[in-house]
Formats: structure tokens, sequence, C-alpha cells
């Protein structure tokens, strides 16, 4: 039997595939739409994350305790503008996949429709409520494995602000109330 050793590169995901392509490493790490591509070119899939049942959040919008505590309205407003943003790419299909292409630099229909898939209908959740079990879970994982996390989950994420979306009636108002529902 050979011996693995698993070691972390740098660089891009661009990068990291570029890599294995080139025999330096055996295995990376890639997200859709680079999935489809590394299909094309016969490598396999050898997990999807969100298939392997272990608790991850994919999309947050990340910001400092200071900002929430002195600047709550533009932490407010920013949530807002991600759950329109949510909801324009889920009715927008085309207009999302040519923003991928434009970023990723592909037209290729097979991998953006392998990202629109992934990010807009799989991962993403239409009420942006981080799940705390999944956050639990995952500090205990990160402790399990000797990380020094010092904060207990809850004090890691922050869904007033989505509640407060709720409770003013901004997300049925995008949704429409009978398509939005927790």
């Amino acid at each position: 039997m050979e011996s693995v050793t698993i070691r972390p590169i740098g660089g891009s995901q661009g990068e990291r595939y570029q890599a294995m392509a080139a025999g330096i490493v055996h295995g990376v790490i890639i997200t859709p739409p680079l999935d489809v591509r590394a299909k094309n070119e016969g490598y396999n899939v050898m997990y999807r994350l969100i298939d392997l049942n272990i608790p991850f959040i994919y999309s947050s919008l990340h910001t400092s305790h200071k900002m929430i505590r002195e600047r709550p309205e533009i932490v407010q407003r920013m949530v807002a503008a991600f759950a329109e943003i949510v909801h324009f790419v889920e009715k927008n299909p085309a207009k999302a996949k040519a923003s991928v292409a434009k970023a990723m630099r592909t037209n290729d229909p097979e991998a953006l429709q392998s990202a629109y898939d992934t990010y807009a209908r799989e991962i993403l959740d239409r009420t942006m409520i981080v799940p705390g079990k999944a956050v639990a879970e995952t500090v205990e994982l990160a402790r399990e494995s000797g990380s020094p996390v010092r904060k207990k989950p809850e004090e890691i994420y922050d869904n007033s602000f989505v509640l407060n979306l709720e409770k003013s009636g901004f997300m049925k108002e995008i949704w429409g109330s009978e398509n939005y529902k927790r």
C-alpha cells in the first residue's frame, strides 16, 4: 500500500487546480463550476461537501462585534441587500449564470449550470437563518481537532437582523407571502 501525504497548498482555486493538472499534487478541493472542467479533463470527484452530512455554512455575511454594536443600521441594510440578491439569483438564473460566467471567465453551459444548481438551489437557504446546530457542531469539531475556540457557538452568529426583516414584512414583500416560508 502506498503512503499518502496530505499537505496544504496555497494559491487560488484555479492555481491549485493547475498544480494538480501539472502533477505537483494528486488532488485538490474545488467548487463549481471548476468541477465540470475537472470531470471533462478526466478527473474524478471524490466527494461533494453537501453529500457528506457534516455541518457547514457556505454563505454568510461576516462583520465585527464592534460594527454590530456601533453601526447596526449598516449591518441591517447589508442583510437586506443579501436577501434581495438571494431572491434575484433564484428568479433570474440566466443573469446569475452570466455573472458567474464573467467572474469565472467561462461560457461552458454545463459548468454554469453546475454552479447555479449548487449555489442557488442546493446550498443557499432563502430564509438566511444561520443554523445554530450547525455552528455548535462545527465549533465542537474544531475543538476536537485542537483549535482553541473560546466563544460559545451562540456568540459567533446573530440571526436578529434576518428576524428583523421577517418582522418588518420585508422577506414576504420580496418573495410574496405564499412563497416565503421558514
